[in-house]
């Protein structure tokens, strides 16, 4: 590999090694970029003549204040790479504690169930109870208002008069013996209804939009400041004005305007 190929190759025509730079545009190029691009400015070196100076200081310049841009710019990286991890793991432990805390209401709701069907049949089964006893005693009632019926009625169609009075005597005795006992159980006799009502914080979830909130607090951090500060620097020190003191023979091309050249072959 030659010195041509280790300068690479003219951006616009990147078949040309690269040979000159211009002065107005600030630019490097080849020998077509001065009869085309820069054809109409007014200072192009080639790149030898510009060799010719002494670029000793400007480069330890160049690799100094390059040198710090990198190291500022290692720290930037290193910085964004912790801060990254950072709000990952915190990413992680926000979802973990979630997770968590969803288990462990999971866990109280699953005892606080438990514990609500146990009383719920517990009480079920005492409610049921009363009422199936005022039910076998109705049962009962009705039962010995039907048997009164039919000896009532037998004794109708083929008693006498005495045994009808004596029948319904008896039955009234009966029927006053149960009525006393219904009297003891006016309290059981009732018409029961059950309802449910969710407490506060069971409504409170059935009515949640969402877990809770988060979000990220952002603290401006000027990466560009440091790098532009030494960016001036290398602008400032490696100056191809300062490198090449323009006090060279100027090449008249157009009557009325001037361009500065260094001799090229024109390829």
């Amino acid at each position: 590999m030659d010195n041509t190929d280790e300068l690479g190759n003219c951006v616009v025509h990147t078949d040309r090694a690269i040979e000159v730079y211009c002065y107005d545009h600030e630019k490097l190029g080849c020998c077509f970029c001065l009869t085309t691009v820069h054809k109409e400015c007014k200072i192009v070196l080639s790149l030898d003549e510009i060799a010719e100076n002494d670029l000793e200081n400007p480069s330890k310049s160049f690799i100094r204040e390059t040198k710090k841009i990198r190291d500022i710019t290692t720290s930037a990286v290193l910085a964004t790479e912790k801060n990254i991890a950072e709000l990952t793991q915190k990413k992680n432990e926000i979802l973990q504690n979630i997770d968590q805390k969803i288990k462990e209401i999971k866990t109280r709701l699953d005892i606080l169930h438990i514990d609500t069907e146990r009383s719920l049949r517990r009480a079920h089964e005492g409610q049921i109870s009363e009422l199936t006893s005022v039910l076998t005693f109705l049962n009962d009632f009705d039962a010995t208002l039907a048997q009164s019926e039919n000896i009532t009625s037998t004794i109708m169609q083929n008693g006498s008069r005495k045994q009808m009075f004596i029948a319904m005597e008896k039955i009234k005795m009966r029927i006053s013996d149960q009525m006393k006992n219904m009297g003891t159980r006016r309290e059981q006799m009732k018409k029961s209804t059950l309802k449910w009502y969710f407490n506060e914080a069971m409504d409170s979830v059935h009515k949640l939009s969402k877990l809770g909130d988060f979000r990220y607090m952002d603290e401006k951090v000027d990466f560009v400041a440091p790098f532009e500060k030494h960016y001036n620097i290398i602008k400032e020190e490696v100056d191809p004005n300062k490198i090449v003191s323009i006090s060279q023979v100027i090449k008249e091309i157009k009557p009325y305007k001037t361009l500065r050249v260094n001799t090229l072959k024109l390829l």
